[in-house]
């Protein structure tokens, strides 16, 4: 499932989130709810499609240098991304119910939308889609799903390759990952207070300039 991040959250909001959690229909015994927040400074998709609604040449050049503005802010500081929500419900027994998963994806989805935030189902080449981005694939490029093999076989590319360093890890364009894992966790988690942890967008240099993966699951 597809989200997009909650900028503010209410207490209201976070009981919302407790009650489907704990709710043994929804999360069975060894199951779990998985979060990736994925941000990327690819806002290509969104500046063309602005773009091509400006008709006549005053709004057309003004269109141009707007984008060109918003698209080096996004590649040179940062400070402009495309953030989403990849979301999953892992249940442990590979028999599960189909109708039962369907069930449980329509609950959490109805509870996002009680809070604000809009959701959508992903299939397959989408799940792809992302995925092949993070592990250097470029954004134009995506090969079909191929229906006769399992998809985890289908996330990378037939070149790629990975380089430790004692660091960090770099893959074959030159990207460089570094992992990061919080050493002290907090008591009890709160959504309202997830904007102190990814950085108060409203201060300056509080933000994350890089693009980024952040995983939290339970």
């Amino acid at each position: 499932m597809l989200a997009w991040p909650l900028v503010r959250a209410s207490v209201s909001a976070q009981n919302e989130i407790a009650e489907f959690l704990k709710s043994d229909e929804n999360l069975l015994a060894e199951s779990s709810l998985q979060v990736l927040m994925i941000g990327s400074n690819n806002i290509e998709h969104f500046l063309s499609n602005w773009q091509s609604y400006r008709k006549g040449e005053i709004f057309i050049e003004l269109a141009n240098k707007r984008t060109e503005f918003l698209h080096d802010q996004a590649q040179k500081s940062g400070s402009i991304k495309d953030v989403v929500l990849l979301i999953s419900v892992t249940i442990p027994n590979l028999n599960a119910n189909i109708d039962d998963m369907i069930r449980r994806r329509y609950a959490l989805k109805d509870t996002f939308r009680s809070i604000g935030p809009s959701t959508e189902n992903v299939n397959a080449q989408q799940l792809l889609k992302f995925l092949r981005v993070i592990f250097g694939w470029p954004e134009e490029e995506h090969l079909n799903i191929n229906e006769y093999e399992i998809l985890s076989k289908q996330i990378l590319s037939g070149d790629f390759s990975l380089f430790e360093n004692d660091d960090f890890v770099n893959v074959n364009d030159d990207q460089i990952f570094i992992s990061l894992e919080a050493r002290k966790r907090p008591a009890e988690s709160k959504l309202s207070a997830m904007d102190l942890f990814l950085g108060n967008e409203m201060r300056r240099d509080e933000y994350i300039k890089s693009n980024f993966l952040i995983h939290f699951g339970l």
